[in-house]
């Protein structure tokens, strides 16, 4: 059926009118220029180019015309064009770069995606190495600057995007999945920002063709290599060194891209040791490496390539204070290929594979004596799989953009832990439960939606994509958004949705040790409860003028089929993993959010603010996530100093967080059966907890230089 409506749309292809095709690119590298502007000055009419640098223009008059191609940072080139009624012109443009200077921070709606309602988020990699981080830049953690973006330490880079849980937010690489991409447990991103160009994300009233989480969409675009001489990067930090190497393939029609990363903590560890830092050769350390490629197939048509992969390790041998010796090992594997190809000259068409996983295994030992005598207290596995299938088409009219798409995954998680009856008390063994489960999941999304033009000032999006499930049933989710241009530089948007979502994550969220351990292992949802379903509405508004930006979102959020681990008794030693025992859970959430940023040639100011309230159900108990931050304000600054230094500031103060508080402590007494009395030694005291997370931490503040 896909392949038919293929064909039939290929064939309707509006050649009544002339029509134009192209790609912007960057004259000193080649490399594609997205979201660039391409009009034609007599029409006023006009479009964005894609990720590839590709647009489309459409069913233009016959007649002399002169289209203009422009983006932020390039000097603007025109042609002059003749269009003859029925041709299909296609028409390249170079542009020059001409730097000019912005803020350190760019945040903007990316219309190029999402052109009707709320559009997504964008931090380009230059602006998210200003971002004052933790050793070296991160494009994880610099996400955490947009006001839908909050994270439940300072710790843990793992994103809990407008009330939802980080398992609900869908991280993407270059549009391939990819399973938990942080170190160090969620202290870093897995990315090495010499191979990124921009971070998007979309918080909420997401378009059909994103799918399938229940909050948000966050998607790495990788740098396309330059094809017109090779290029190498690198840099030296405090915990990692990093290199990339860029250029182009033989016969320069593509490009290729190489970045590594190792860090150096595990082979200094012995010095660290020897000045008495640590009373042992804690060994730890990560590594992490992209490639991409991409080649021109015909005139327009490119395939590419994405294979990803990080690695991580901890190894702690016993030592004079801990019989207990670890050996931890985690990381993530990414492979992707696409094929994108216009048929005619206004539809494109697009297939893509893509296979993703992530494995984890831990192993610890207890004993004095040599390796063979040593007893094995806990040995646990896990891996998640992912293999998917999809292909798109966008059609192009006057107007109108229509989209149609599907795409199947197929899911495959194991787990298998193993402990002694009664290990010696230590870290991991609180918190590793029992488990030996095996999934299996497939699943269907298919997907239709148009964007309508319907005046120079009015914009409509409306779709809807299905999703299925073996053995959970089909759902539906309807997708719209709307834009209202007021005035010049100023909108009115409006987005609302309904997600589904058919995996789940095992981690306890309400523990305390999740605080530090950042990694999602997802199941299947369980039969009898359905998929997971959230519906979202957002207005907001936007007003852009040359050195000022307003952004200011307001959104309403429902959740209902969650799956949800039991209220802990004590969130202290809850274990961070659950194994079987999950309970059905509903969620809500509101919020206010401010994005403002003023840039002169000197300077920057960035301001965001975020009003959020979420509240979890779970067996009739109402209560407040432990990861909601009533109030948010985080204000940047940027100074541009003598002989090329820069200063970034960067201050950071949100409300406390929800905790469960202790109401007491008892000294339950010791019955001694010998004696056939009470002990006259002091029992163990046993702390008695209230309500859970009904009180709020001390306010938070931070500064960041």
């Amino acid at each position: 059926m896909f392949s038919t409506l293929l064909v039939a749309l290929a064939v309707a292809d509006p050649l009544a009118q002339g029509s134009v095709q192209g790609t912007v690119r960057a004259a000193s590298s080649e490399e594609p220029i997205a979201f660039a502007t391409v009009e034609v000055i007599e029409l006023e009419r006009g479009t964005l180019t894609d990720r590839a640098g590709y647009f489309v223009l459409v069913q233009f008059p016959a007649g002399s015309w002169t289209v203009r191609a422009s983006a932020l940072g390039y000097r603007d080139a025109e042609r002059a064009v003749e269009i003859t009624e029925g041709a299909a012109l296609q028409l390249d443009f170079s542009l020059v770069l001409d730097p000019v200077r912005i803020p350190g921070i760019t945040a903007e709606a990316a219309r190029g995606v999402d052109p009707a309602g709320p559009g997504a988020l964008r931090i380009d990699i230059e602006a998210a190495k200003v971002v004052p981080a933790l050793a070296e830049p991160d494009v994880m953690r610099a996400v955490q600057i947009l006001p839908s973006v909050s994270a439940a330490s300072d710790y843990s880079s793992a994103l809990y995007v407008r009330g939802g849980a980080p398992d609900q937010t869908l991280v993407l690489v270059d549009g391939f999945p990819v399973f938990n991409p942080y170190h160090f447990g969620g202290l870093f991103g897995a990315f090495n920002p010499d191979a990124v160009a921009s971070v998007e994300l979309l918080p909420g009233a997401l378009p059909a063709s994103f799918g399938d989480r229940l909050s948000s969409a966050i998607n790495v675009r990788t740098r396309e290599g330059g094809r017109a001489r090779t290029r190498g990067t690198g840099g030296l930090g405090l915990v990692s060194s990093r290199a990339a190497l860029d250029g182009p393939l033989p016969g320069r029609r593509g490009s290729y891209l190489m970045s590594g990363r190792r860090s150096y903590l595990d082979l200094v560890g012995g010095g660290v040791r020897g000045e008495g830092v640590i009373p042992s050769t804690f060994r730890t350390g990560f590594q992490d490496a992209l490639v991409t490629g991409t080649h021109s197939v015909g005139r327009y048509g490119l395939l590419s390539a994405v294979v990803f992969a990080d690695e991580e390790w901890m190894r702690l041998p016993e030592s004079h204070s801990s019989a207990v010796e670890y050996d931890w090992s985690w990381g993530s594997r990414l492979a992707g290929f696409r094929l994108r190809r216009p048929l005619g000259t206004a539809t494109i068409a697009e297939v893509r594979i893509g296979w993703t996983d992530f494995r984890t295994s831990l192993d610890s030992w207890w004993g004095v004596g040599g390796p063979g005598d040593k007893d094995q207290t806990v040995r646990a596995r896990g891996s998640m799989r992912d293999f998917l299938v999809g292909a798109d088409l966008n059609w192009f009219l006057l107007g109108h953009e229509v989209s149609v798409g599907v795409q199947v995954d197929s899911y495959r998680m194991d787990y298998d832990s193993w402990r002694a009856q009664d290990p010696p008390e230590g870290f991991f063994e609180e918190y590793v439960p029992r488990m030996d489960s095996e999934y299996g999941l497939r699943t269907l999304a298919a997907y239709v939606e148009d964007q309508w033009t319907v005046s120079e000032a009015v914009h409509l999006r409306a779709g809807i994509r299905m999703l299925a499930a073996k053995d959970a049933g089909a759902e539906w989710g309807p997708r719209l958004g709307a834009r209202v241009d007021l005035a010049p530089g100023l909108a009115l948007n409006l987005g609302a949705g309904r997600y589904l979502q058919a995996v789940h994550s095992i981690r306890a969220e309400e523990a305390v040790g999740t605080n530090f351990m950042s990694y999602d292992l997802l199941r299947p949802v369980a039969p009898s409860d359905g998929m997971s379903v959230s519906e979202d509405l957002v207005l907001g508004i936007a007003w852009t003028r040359v050195a000022f930006s307003l952004r200011v979102d307001g959104y309403l959020k429902r959740m209902e089929g969650l799956q949800h681990p039991p209220l802990p008794l004590d969130p202290r030693h809850a274990q961070v993993i659950e194994a079987q025992d999950f309970q059905p859970a509903t969620g809500k959430a509101y919020g206010l959010e401010v994005l403002g940023q003023y840039g002169s040639g000197l300077a920057g100011v960035w301001l965001s603010y975020a009003l959020m309230g979420v509240k979890r159900t779970v067996e009739g108990v109402e209560f407040t996530p432990r990861f909601e931050r009533r109030h948010a304000v985080d204000l940047m600054t940027r100074f541009s100093l003598p002989d090329g230094l820069r200063l970034t500031l960067r201050s950071v103060f949100a409300t406390g967080q929800p905790t469960t508080p202790a109401d007491g402590l008892i000294w339950p007494p010791e019955y001694d059966p010998a004696r056939r009395g009470f002990t006259n030694r002091l029992p163990s005291t046993t702390l008695l907890l209230g309500e859970h997370n009904s009180e709020r931490t001390p306010a938070y503040w931070r500064v960041d230089v």
